[in-house]
C-alpha cells in the first residue's frame, strides 16, 4: 500500500534527520543508530512473561528490516566517510517509493549490496543526511 510506504518513509525521515538533532541537542549525546526499511506483510503481537510483554513484529519483512539495521552498522565501522546522523537503508520497493515522494534528496541515494546472511547480494538503497 503507497499509502502506509509514504508515511513511514516521511516518519523514517524526520527519524534520521530532524528528531535525531533534537535528541542529540537535547541531551548532549552521541546517538548512533540507523534504520532498515523493508516492504511487505508481518505479524505483530505481544511477547514475554505475563507482566512484561512488549510488541513485536514478526515475518520476512521484518527480518530483512533488521538484516539491513545491521548493515547500516557495519557501514558505519568501516566506512570513514560515514557522518554521525542515522543511515536508511531500504530496499527496492521502498526506494521507488521514497524517490516519488521526494522527501529524499535523491541524489544522496547510494546503491548497494547486501553482505549480511539473508539478504546477501541482493540490492539495497542507503541514505544518510550530511548537514
Amino acid at each position: 500500500n503507497t499509502t502506509i510506504h509514504e508515511k513511514a518513509l516521511i516518519f523514517t525521515h524526520a527519524l534520521s534527520t530532524e528528531i535525531y538533532v533534537k535528541l542529540a541537542g537535547e541531551f548532549e549525546i552521541k546517538l548512533k543508530y540507523d534504520i532498515g526499511l523493508a516492504a511487505g506483510m508481518g505479524f505483530l503481537g505481544l511477547q514475554g512473561p505475563k507482566r512484561m510483554k512488549k510488541t513485536t513484529i514478526t515475518g520476512e519483512a521484518a527480518g530483512i528490516a533488521k538484516r539491513l539495521q545491521t548493515q547500516g552498522k557495519r557501514l558505519r565501522y568501516s566506512e570513514s566517510e560515514i557522518k554521525s546522523f542515522p543511515q536508511i537503508i531500504m530496499d527496492p520497493e521502498l526506494y521507488e517509493v521514497a524517490v516519488n515522494l521526494q522527501a529524499f534528496n535523491k541524489q544522496k541515494f547510494k546503491k548497494i549490496k547486501g553482505t549480511e546472511k539473508n539478504i546477501k547480494d541482493n540490492d539495497y538503497y542507503h541514505w544518510q543526511y550530511t548537514d
